[in-house]
């Protein structure tokens, strides 16, 4: 018959103090966590990344944890740590496929191809079918010195998939060295025609402006783009606050709708009507948070573009929220058929919701748009 031992008053009270400082752990790292997180919000890594220091992260196995710290380490310029990050949360993962790529990133960035080609060929395995391999495969293969003609068919086939104007941009410059001037011509018109404004379309037009004339259409394209950089020199000169000078709309929307924000945004400035919108108005080192604030405080009206994506959206719902606290009409234009869910029926349940159902210039229900902003301005 084996002995029953009962735990001793001794035991008992250690148990008790252990339970305690494990109670009194997680509140720190807790609150650490949501201090973390304010300076994240008001752009300041560096100060992060010396809070995140103080935690001993060997403790942590929440894998989305530490992948959001390794950003917060990439951010702040210490590629070595924020590596360190990465392989924690490798081991503590089963099928790492984000864990995997971000670790092909950064040890491509740190120039230790030989183990980023490793972690490519795990990524390649487990997601075979993801476009983004192809990113992978041309950052590495750039990395470590492939001639132009060798990266050209990497972002061609990953282009053939999925277009954005990034690695469009970055074809034709790989065209341009590679002494195929007239394919780099090409993918600059092509841009254009698939991208009415934005960093990466001036940086095409300026390409193209080496080598041939512009039409007159990407002319006016090209001045539209001036006027946007312009308008970021004005704001610059104080990196956390909006140009006020003059009224304009505040553009809110989802990043899965990015296509069509952009092409609202160019038709608007078509029309005159001057606006503001993420990432394109936030200057290069600020504190975006406090820019937006500011943005939306001081706008004219907000334009929201209602997709079952921007619903959604927390910081969609954000921006709705602190426009009406700043008292800011807000002007609903539908993009597909949805139903309001109960957040939106509470902030936008009074306003006309005006269906745009294609996106183009002088069609009755953007005019309705036009009129509607053009009363605020």
């Amino acid at each position: 018959m084996t002995e029953t031992v009962s735990p001793s008053r001794h035991d008992i009270r250690n148990n008790r103090l252990m339970n305690e400082v494990t109670k009194l752990d997680k509140y720190e790292y807790n609150l650490k966590l949501e201090k973390i997180d304010k300076f994240v919000d008001q752009g300041d890594y560096e100060m992060a990344a010396k809070l995140a220091d103080t935690i001993d992260w060997r403790r942590v196995r929440n894998v989305r944890t530490l992948c959001l710290i390794s950003e917060i380490y990439e951010a702040a310029g210490r590629l070595e740590r924020s590596k360190e990050m990465l392989e924690r949360a490798y081991n503590r993962s089963a099928v790492g496929r984000t864990v995997l790529y971000r670790l092909v990133e950064v040890t491509t960035a740190l120039g230790q191809y030989d183990e980023a080609l490793e972690y490519y060929s795990e990524y390649e395995q487990i997601a075979p079918c993801d476009n983004n391999r192809y990113v992978l495969k041309y950052l590495l293969y750039k990395g470590r010195g492939s001639a132009p003609q060798d990266l050209i068919p990497i972002l061609e086939e990953y282009l053939k998939q999925e277009y954005t104007e990034r690695w469009a941009y970055e074809l034709a410059t790989v065209y341009q060295q590679a002494g195929q001037i007239q394919k780099c011509l090409a993918a600059c018109d092509n841009l254009v025609l698939c991208f009415p404004s934005g960093k990466y379309v001036k940086k095409a037009l300026d390409l193209k402006k080496r080598y041939a004339m512009l039409t007159p259409k990407q002319q006016q394209i090209y001045a539209i783009c001036l006027r946007e950089d312009e308008h970021k020199s004005i704001t610059a000169s104080n990196a956390d606050t909006v140009n006020t000078k003059e009224k304009y709309v505040f553009i809110s929307y989802s990043s899965k709708n990015q296509r069509i924000a952009d092409s609202v945004r160019f038709m608007l400035l078509e029309k005159g009507v001057p606006c503001w919108m993420a990432p394109y108005d936030i200057p290069a080192g600020s504190k975006y948070a406090y820019v937006i604030n500011d943005a939306l405080e001081n706008c004219a009206c907000l334009l929201l573009l209602l997709s079952n994506a921007s619903q959604n959206s927390q910081f969609v719902e954000r921006e709705i929220e602190r426009a009406i606290s700043y008292k800011k009409a807000i002007i609903p234009m539908q993009l597909e058929e949805l139903e309001l869910n109960s957040g939106f029926k509470f902030y936008i349940g009074n306003c006309q919701i005006i269906s745009v159902p294609e996106i183009r210039k002088n069609s009755p229900e953007f005019d309705r748009i036009l009129k509607g902003i053009n009363r605020y301005l």
